[in-house]
């Protein structure tokens, strides 16, 4: 009798122990576009991508003249994510950013909610003439 009243009770115990399964990401996806390069200017380029202060992607090397895209995942709720754009010059990476002696910081943050299952989009420009900002 104990074995069939135990049965029932250890498999209650296992259904409210056991893990759920983790919640559906939602997608960021990320562009970004120079504007206005000078001759002689197009550096060597990479950027990396910041979620809530962990670096999680970093792209490929490309020139400054060359768009790119690229992706991320977090779980569902509030973020900040970061982008910071690197620049190589005589041979060292260094952050592409006025203090460093570039004509504009190329780098931008958000902070955002999101839901799982969602894509979420943002196009960054770098512009010399304009600065930085959120394009379409």
């Amino acid at each position: 009798m104990k074995k069939l009243i135990f049965a029932p009770a250890l498999f209650l115990l296992m259904s409210f122990s056991s893990p759920q399964p983790p919640a559906k990401p939602a997608t960021i996806i990320i562009s970004y576009e120079f504007k206005g390069i000078e001759e002689g200017y197009d550096h060597q380029t990479k950027s990396v991508v910041k979620v809530d202060g962990k670096d999680v992607l970093t792209t490929e090397v490309h020139k400054q003249s060359q768009p790119m895209k690229c992706s991320v995942e977090v779980a569902p709720g509030e973020h900040d994510i970061r982008i910071d754009t690197w620049s190589m010059w005589e041979g060292n990476w260094e952050l592409h950013t006025v203090e460093n002696g570039y004509s504009i910081d190329c780098n931008y943050a958000f902070h955002d909610t999101y839901k799982k299952k969602k894509t979420y989009k943002y196009h960054v420009v770098y512009d010399l003439d304009k600065g930085t900002y959120l394009g379409e």
